[in-house]
């Protein structure tokens, strides 16, 4: 899947600067990616870690409805942290 764009299972990924932070991320994670697909999504780890999940702790993406509860407690830490795209 080298160079390929997928969406990941449970969030929604955010343009600008979190959408860099994250390309920077991934690609100092060289080709230690590895995805899944998980019904029209891709559920991707990096070194054993889901990247939804770091992205979403992070404040570079937001987790869709109905996502699983470590992606919306992920999401909750971020909002209580301020951080990316809840920094405003």
């Amino acid at each position: 899947m080298s160079g390929k764009i997928v969406n990941l299972y449970a969030i929604r990924g955010e343009d600008g600067r979190p959408a860099r932070a994250m390309q920077r991320y991934l690609q100092s994670e060289g080709n230690m990616v590895r995805c899944f697909a998980h019904d029209e999504a891709y559920q991707c780890f990096a070194n054993g870690h889901d990247i939804a999940v770091h992205a979403v702790r992070l404040g570079w993406a937001r987790t869709r409805q109905g996502a699983p509860p470590q992606y919306a407690a992920a999401e909750d830490e971020a909002r209580r942290a301020r951080v990316g795209v809840w920094s405003k």
